[in-house]
């Protein structure tokens, strides 16, 4: 196994933290998947916090109902919402910029960017920017995308939401991205999240050859259940893979 392999990180992002340890919630939940990734060498992790506190005001009830409960303060977010429910472009923007000029500043690049929900939406423009900037470079000009999104190799989306689009300010569709994010991926889609149509769409604009979908019966949360882990394990040792057999023939 290439020693390379021990390196690999991927940085998490959630919507909300709970009570005062803000990073448990996500954590605790991915625990059994995370112990053995680490164990055997294949993945670390860094746990990022949200740059942004507190609900958005009048928002919580939306928020309860999306994900079935309300935690406990201290709430962070990586974004700010329109009236419509959809993440606002200039809070997207805020939350790059926080993930270029202050995490790859502290930790270092990363491999890989695995984002719930909210964070989901932020790592999938992250992912827009490296095949924007891949594109701007195929056609000789100068690049304008980050570090950070050029780094990255795969991506894993629980409970994800695609890209905002510029213009309409509205989630993109699926038919205007179809499999425009190509590196390798994961997703995890509860059947009875109200959000799951939305995250389709975001799996058909990822590659069909590297995309691997994650299915449960619940609904909108990271998934803590033994057989979706179990499941997730196997999707995330395949994308790894996959990452470093290109990187070995390149």
């Amino acid at each position: 196994m290439p020693t390379f392999v021990a390196a690999r990180h991927i940085a998490m992002m959630d919507i909300v933290k709970r009570r005062q340890q803000p990073l448990i919630l996500l954590r605790s939940q991915l625990l059994p998947l995370i112990q053995t990734l680490e164990d055997e060498g294949l993945a670390s992790f860094h746990f990022e916090r949200a740059p942004l506190e507190g609900v958005q005001e009048n928002l919580s009830e939306s928020l309860e109902q999306t994900i079935g409960f309300m935690p406990e303060p201290p709430h962070y977010r990586w974004t700010d919402f329109s009236k419509a429910l959809i993440p606002t472009r200039e809070s997207i923007h805020a939350a790059l910029n926080h993930l270029d000029q202050n995490v790859v500043r502290d930790q270092g690049s990363f491999d890989g960017i695995l984002g719930f929900s909210e964070g989901a939406v932020v790592a999938a423009h992250m992912l827009l920017r490296k095949a924007e900037s891949q594109a701007t470079a195929g056609e000789g000009e100068e690049t304008s995308g980050s570090n950070t999104a050029e780094a990255l190799k795969c991506a894993v989306f629980l409970h994800g939401l695609p890209p905002v689009n510029q213009d309409s300010s509205d989630f993109e569709a699926a038919g205007n991205l179809g499999g425009a994010l190509k590196v390798p991926t994961c997703h995890v889609i509860g059947s009875k999240d109200p959000t799951a149509p939305r995250a389709l769409d975001l799996y058909e604009m990822c590659d069909e050859r590297s995309a691997q979908l994650v299915q449960h019966s619940k609904g909108h949360y990271a998934p803590y259940d033994r057989r979706t882990l179990d499941k997730l394990e196997g999707a995330m040792r395949e994308m790894i893979a996959s990452v470093d057999h290109s990187e070995e023939r390149s």
